[in-house]
């Protein structure tokens, strides 16, 4: 828990998002075993349950789960998984970051055009697709015909809808920590957080969840 607080108070606890991951789907063991990181996570929510911050942080745990487990490919599920349920949390993130950079390193010296694939760029993908857990995608490589539209005019269009704004967020009137804790306590926030977000809920939501919820080579 100290380093998703230390994550939490620099502002990174998010920063996962910044990346793409193809996650593996477990099966027999592997789905076993994943099941028990759920519940472990689940089982920290009920000791901190009178925290707010610390369950809004195992929230965001909970939902990272496929990333950080099943980003790696099949033979290190569970590997990866002993790692979590031994609480080595700070491992597992890390190395999710690196593998993240590297694949942002690789598409930066060799970004993505509109070009189409050949036949055999095509058999070569959908092949380590499919070895990876993700069927779906081989089966849209191997059947559709469309490009990407990625031409020397594509980031201007793209910029020009969605134009960017100030992204400084301003913490001027923004209540300090402190703060935050007191208004937790307050009986108003307590009877919000114990009817919507009580470990009960919680619990039911991602019981009720698909087992995957990363996000996947497209975003």
């Amino acid at each position: 828990m100290q380093f998703l607080s230390d994550k939490e108070i620099s502002g990174k606890l998010f920063e996962l998002r910044d990346f793409t991951f193809t996650s593996a789907l477990p099966v027999g063991k592997d789905s076993t075993k994943f099941s028990s990181c759920m519940k472990k996570v689940l089982v920290l929510a009920d000791i901190f349950q009178d925290s707010i911050r610390a369950r809004d942080t195992l929230r965001h745990l909970a939902r990272s789960l496929p990333t950080l487990l099943l980003s790696h490919g099949f033979k290190t599920i569970q590997t990866r998984c002993n790692c979590l349920l031994k609480g080595d949390l700070e491992w597992l993130w890390a190395s999710c970051t690196k593998l993240g950079r590297a694949r942002q390193t690789r598409l930066a010296a060799n970004p993505h055009t509109g070009k189409a694939r050949t036949a055999t760029q095509l058999d070569a993908l959908a092949q380590k697709l499919a070895r990876a857990g993700n069927y779906s995608k081989p089966c849209q490589a191997v059947c559709s015909d469309s490009t990407p539209s990625l031409g020397s005019h594509t980031l201007a269009k793209l910029q020009a809808k969605n134009p960017q704004g100030n992204v400084d967020f301003d913490k001027t009137f923004w209540p300090s920590a402190a703060d935050m804790d007191a208004l937790r306590q307050e009986d108003d926030w307590r009877h919000v957080a114990e009817e919507h977000f009580s470990v009960d809920n919680i619990r039911k939501y991602f019981a009720r969840s698909p087992p995957l919820s990363a996000q996947d080579a497209d975003g």
